[in-house]
């Protein structure tokens, strides 16, 4: 059979499942993929796990000139040690911060290297890519970037280089002929003696899992973690309590804005889980193709569904709805789904477009509040991040969602019956109107300060508060739960810098890999990354005007995913397709890093980046 290989005689058990994903993956990497030649240059990161080391020794076996990455002086120990890997200690970099990018053009004369394989992310990637030599290949193995759809700098391409990906995973389940090919040739390479297996082993019996992943997670391991299955051990096993509650038959049940994407979802959700009285209020009544197909589809299936042209905001509108829905059963629930979105920057945002988006919010689930009964079963007000956050060019929206953050809290301090509760969403990826809208969808993935969201998850929520057992035991430390949130943590874990909210004192609790970061390392971080502390102990406004120059170039290369060098500080920041919502951005951080205050327009308007720059210098004084 294709998926059944001998082990030899010569190899154990262990062995043979030490070797074989990381040896298949690196070989077929570096042999198969990058074409790894004699006397070639080869970055590896991450060297000392078991994907690095087999990477080194097959670099090795070719005749390549290997650099690597590793996390820690005693992982540097590991690969350089004479009796192992023996990579010369000039050719180890740290892999916690990007500085091993200008160690590897330094130590190369400027050339960088033939190929990399690369498991990094965020800009510990794009740093690498910057090393990449002319012709090279660049082989990335990680998942973080791919799966987040990020983007990579064009410009690199330039150098008549490639980009590939190598995914064991996806081989397995698609390419089975070549996934035998690659652990044939890797047990051949071991059992001549050519390649030696990852070290050291770290073997746990199935009924230690937990440990072996918390040794994983720990950031220290090296070599190999196998998971041993004796006849003897005891594993625990987990139970998953499903739920088994429906919602009542005899009841009515009201999700306002259920028209939407979001809203659609969850009707359907809830007529699955036993509703069959449903009053779904919303300002444009039945107006859309999808709103039509929802509703013949309930209907067909005999549920009592009442679709109501009402803005709910408007207290006389939903009194009206609710006195000509009296014939129904009671009221027993509801969720506020309802939202619209009027988007600008505060200085141009019109009275309109204010009083829109906050009565979607605010007036909306006041009324809900007001005039549905007290002794609901739930009461749930579907809201945002960007309460919490803040969000670009959507004061309006924030400010609402703040409000129906205290309202849930509010109602349960004042003993409202039932399960009272704000859902503060990230972006919803799947359903509602990001997903359905590409530009915004775009503008989601661009500014990263909050996680997707699933449809499914979004359900598991409402499955748990909507259970009428809940609300025995309320109270208003579980009226509002954040979903989707990220803290400094999650960004310094994919190798990025924490967005400028995640720098508040609010977020600093979560901050744990830089509190936990040696004195030393941080102050010469500071001193090279940090432009408000170069700024502010730059001696003259030359240097200071350099500071801003080189900060803001390196603010839009990121942004456009372009090299650093491929910004002219000669030309308007709206030469790189700076927008409104860009200019917030850049005029918020100039003022929390250098304490001058900057227009929008003058960041929009023909100013280059430079006089721009001289601008903040002179009026910092």
């Amino acid at each position: 059979m294709i998926g059944i290989f001998k082990i030899p005689d010569s190899l154990s058990f262990h062995d043979a499942v030490a070797a074989m994903n990381p040896g298949t993956t690196a070989y077929h990497a570096l042999v198969n993929v990058a074409r790894l030649q004699p006397g070639e240059k080869v970055l590896i990161h991450s060297a000392a796990g078991s994907t690095g080391q087999m990477a080194v020794k097959i670099a090795q076996m070719v005749g390549a000139e290997v650099f690597a990455t590793v996390g820690s002086d005693e992982k540097k120990e590991l690969i350089t040690n004479p009796e192992g890997l023996n990579i010369p200690a000039s050719h180890v970099f740290n892999s916690r911060n990007t500085l091993f990018a200008k160690g590897i053009m330094r130590i190369t004369g400027g050339y960088g290297v033939d190929v990399v394989l690369n498991s990094l992310s965020g800009d510990a990637l794009r740093a690498t890519w910057e090393c990449i030599a002319p012709y090279g290949r660049f082989i990335e193995i990680g998942k973080a970037d791919i799966k987040a759809n990020a983007s990579l700098p064009m410009a690199g391409f330039a150098k008549n280089v490639s980009f590939a990906a190598v995914d064991l995973h996806h081989i397995a389940l698609s390419n089975r002929k070549l996934m035998r090919q690659l652990v044939e040739r890797l047990l051949s390479l071991i059992i001549d003696g050519k390649l030696s297996l990852p070290s050291p082993l770290h073997v746990y019996a199935a009924s230690e899992v937990e440990r072996a992943f918390r040794y994983m997670q720990s950031g220290k391991n090296t070599g190999r973690i196998i998971i041993n299955l004796g006849c003897e051990d005891v594993v625990l096993k987990h139970l998953v309590k499903k739920t088994t509650w429906r919602f009542e038959t005899d009841a009515t049940y009201i999700v306002a804005g259920g028209l939407g994407g979001l809203g659609r979802t969850i009707v359907r959700w809830m007529v699955e889980r036993g509703a069959r009285n449903l009053i779904i209020p919303s300002r444009s009544g039945v107006s859309s193709q999808a709103a039509s197909e929802v509703v013949a589809q309930l209907t067909s299936k005999g549920i009592n569904v009442v679709t109501p042209r009402c803005d709910v905001s408007s207290a006389k509108e939903l009194a009206a709805v609710l006195r000509d829905c009296a014939h129904m059963p009671p009221i027993k629930g509801c969720i506020n789904s309802a939202m619209v979105l009027q988007d600008a920057i505060f200085e141009n945002m019109t009275y309109a477009q204010w009083s829109l988006t906050i009565h979607s919010k605010v007036q909306s689930s006041w009324n809900l509040h007001q005039l549905l009964p007290r002794n609901l079963d739930f009461f749930i007000l579907l809201s945002s991040l960007a309460g919490i956050y803040g969000s670009p060019a959507q004061c309006n929206y924030a400010a609402g969602c703040s409000y129906q953050d205290a309202l849930t809290k509010a109602r349960t301090i004042d003993g409202f019956g039932g399960v009272s509760t704000t859902l503060d969403l990230g972006w919803m990826y799947d359903i509602g109107i990001i997903a359905e809208h590409s530009q915004y969808h775009r503008n989601r993935q661009e500014i990263r300060d909050m996680a997707a969201v699933y449809g499914a998850d979004l359900l598991a929520l409402l499955d748990h508060y909507c259970d009428p057992t809940l609300s025995r035991s309320w109270s208003p430390s579980q009226s509002q739960l954040l979903v989707g949130s990220l803290t400094p943590q999650d960004y310094y874990s994919r190798g990025r810098e924490p967005v400028d909210w995640a720098r508040r004192p609010l977020f600093a609790g979560f901050d744990v890999i830089r509190q936990h970061t040696s004195i030393g390392s941080k102050d010469t971080l500071s001193k090279q990354e940090d432009a408000a502390t170069l700024f502010r102990e730059a001696s003259s406004p030359k240097d200071r005007t350099m500071v801003v120059v080189k900060t803001l170039k390196k603010k839009l290369a990121h942004a456009l995913g372009v090299q650093v060098e491929d910004i002219d500080p000669r030309q308007n920041p709206s030469d790189y397709g700076v927008d409104s919502l860009m200019a917030v951005e850049l005029r918020n951080w100039i003022w929390r890093d250098f304490g001058v205050k900057v227009a929008v327009f003058e960041i929009l308007g023909r100013t280059a980046i430079e006089d721009l720059a001289g601008c903040v210098a002179e009026r910092a004084g």
